[in-house]
C-alpha cells in the first residue's frame, strides 16, 4: 500500500514541492515487497503440496527431505535476517516510511490533505519495525 501511495502521488506538486523526499530511496520498500512476495509463493506451494498429496505423503516426503527442508528453512530465516538488517541500514529518512514519520512531512501534511495521509503511511512503517 505504501508503494502504491508513493507511485500515485510522487508527481503531485503543491506550493512548489511534492509530498515525498527530494531523493526518495525506494530500495528498502522494494526489497521488503519482493521478499514478502517470495515468502507468500513458497508458503502457497507448501500448502498446495499438502492439499495435492495429502498429509501422509507430505509427512513421508518431510521425513525423507528433512535435510533439504532444514537447509531451506535456515536459508529462509537467514534471508529475512539480511533483509531486516538492510532495511535498518536503508532507513535514512529518505525512504518512504522514514520520510512519512519525519517532522518535515508532518509540517507539509496540511498542504497534501487528501493526497497523502502521512500518519497512515508512518503507522504502516512502524508496524514493520516492531
Amino acid at each position: 500500500m505504501t508503494l502504491r501511495t508513493y507511485l500515485t502521488t510522487h508527481t503531485t506538486i503543491i506550493d512548489g514541492r511534492g509530498p515525498w523526499a527530494i531523493q526518495t530511496s525506494l530500495w528498502p520498500t522494494l526489497m521488503l515487497l519482493s521478499v514478502s512476495f517470495l515468502t507468500i509463493i513458497f508458503s502457497f506451494l507448501t500448502i498446495l503440496a499438502y492439499l495435492r498429496h495429502g498429509v501422509k505423503a507430505a509427512n513421508k516426503a518431510h521425513k525423507t527431505g528433512f535435510v533439504f527442508e532444514l537447509v531451506a528453512e535456515g536459508g529462509h530465516v537467514l534471508v529475512w535476517i539480511v533483509v531486516a538488517i538492510l532495511y535498518r541500514v536503508g532507513k535514512t529518512g529518505h525512504d518512504l516510511w522514514g520520510w512519512a514519520c519525519s517532522p518535515l512531512a508532518q509540517s507539509i501534511q496540511p498542504n497534501f490533505e487528501g493526497v497523502v495521509d502521512f500518519q497512515s503511511v508512518c503507522k504502516r512503517g512502524v508496524s514493520l519495525s516492531s
